[in-house]
């Protein structure tokens, strides 16, 4: 029996001291070690979405401008009224921020109000609902 007793009390192990330090130790690295790696790894589909919504934008921009393209002979008035009273055939989380006639002088741009001169420029702004990004878009009459 005494034999079997000092085998256990030389043989070479873990105590129960140690391996509590060793996780307790392994825990506080791990820890850090997400506080830092993990916001990034988190935020990482950010970027993602970001572009998804700025891509949505420009897909609204392309389906106002081929609209208008499809009758190159329709008034500017038509595609204003239809931008007012329909937005949403467009596409889907945008706002209309201007939808008016201007006349570009000198270095800005001025709201005219006579409809039918040919030199009017009908000046769409279009932004997107949660990024808040804006898009510019400029038609003219084609003849």
């Amino acid at each position: 029996m005494k034999s079997q007793f000092k085998s256990l009390k030389n043989s070479k192990g873990f105590t129960l001291i140690e391996v509590i330090v060793v996780i307790t130790v392994a825990s506080v690295i791990f820890t850090m070690m997400f506080a830092y790696f993990g916001t990034p790894v988190l935020d990482s589909a950010q970027p993602v979405i970001r572009l998804n919504q700025t891509l949505a934008l420009t897909q609204t921009a392309e389906r106002i401008t081929a609209h208008f393209r499809q009758d190159h002979t329709a008034d500017l008035n038509v595609l204003k009224t239809n931008l007012t009273n329909n937005p949403s055939q467009y596409g889907q989380n945008f706002s209309i921020v201007t939808n008016e006639f201007v006349k570009f002088s000198k270095n800005n741009d001025t709201k005219v109000k006579k409809k039918k001169d040919p030199k009017n420029i009908l000046k769409v702004k279009i932004r997107q609902d949660q990024t808040n990004e804006t898009i510019t878009l400029l038609f003219t009459q084609q003849t």
